[in-house]
């Protein structure tokens, strides 16, 4: 259930961010403004804040093993792939 959270706020985080960091750039010059662009943020944060709580309601348990050696494997791989992406582009 968290995958779906993530991707309904996905496009919402950066704008909230972007307004954000505008707040403290204009709260230099007008207190007034800022404060609107703050109701703007919290307005965002809030939706997102009821989203997460919501799918937070519908949470699964979920506790998977893994074995070290696919632990292994993987970063094995992963490695190969990094190595192996490196030695084609010289």
């Amino acid at each position: 259930t968290s995958l779906l959270a993530n991707v309904i706020i996905l496009e919402i985080v950066p704008v909230t961010m972007f307004f954000g960091f505008l707040i403290a750039i204009v709260s230099f010059f007008s207190y007034h403004f800022s404060l609107i662009l703050g109701w703007i943020t919290w307005l965002l944060l809030h939706f997102e804040i009821m989203i997460i709580n919501f799918f937070a309601k519908f949470s699964i348990l979920l506790q998977p093993t893994l074995s070290w050696i696919l632990i292994i494997i993987y970063y094995l791989l992963i490695v190969g792939v990094v190595v192996y992406s490196r030695d084609k582009e010289s």
